[in-house]
């Protein structure tokens, strides 16, 4: 099959790359009101490097969309639950002294001391950055899978 077409329904390669914009800025808005509604100090304080990523992402997802092949559709799509997952994992602190995931905070209708972190999760700035890094990895690999296709 020509990679002018994607593989799954045979659309043309300038409506995938639409397609996988679109779908990539959805995915964004969605971390982004993540990070805005359930977001405390930390999120306050990692919104630039989120910004950088949000772009990374939408840039890498609009970039691949011109060398569809099953290797990209799945990294795609696997980056694209990476990215949402990686967001739902944040921990965030407010002014009380309990801190919380996103996550929880969308199960429990809210931030703060009514949707603590489970005990066993980390609650370290570090964990914040770890569980971006399978998002890191995808977005990685479509830039080389691409660049390899040019």
């Amino acid at each position: 099959m020509s990679l002018y077409y994607v593989i799954l329904n045979n659309t043309p390669i300038n409506k995938a790359r639409i397609a996988a914009t679109v779908v990539a800025a959805v995915v964004v808005a969605a971390c982004f009101w993540m990070a805005q509604e359930y977001g405390g100090w930390v999120a306050l304080g990692l919104f630039l490097p989120y910004l950088g990523m949000w772009g990374i992402h939408v840039y890498a997802h609009w970039r691949a969309a011109r060398h569809v092949t099953r290797k990209i559709l799945i990294l795609v799509a696997a980056s694209n639950f990476f990215l949402l997952t990686g967001f739902l994992l944040q921990w965030d602190v407010g002014d009380g002294d309990i801190g919380w995931l996103t996550i929880t905070a969308l199960l429990e209708n809210g931030a703060g001391s009514s949707s603590p972190a489970p005990a066993w999760w980390p609650q370290t700035l570090t964990m914040n950055l770890t569980v971006f890094i399978p998002e890191v990895l995808s977005l990685a690999a479509l830039f080389w899978l691409t660049r390899r296709a040019e």
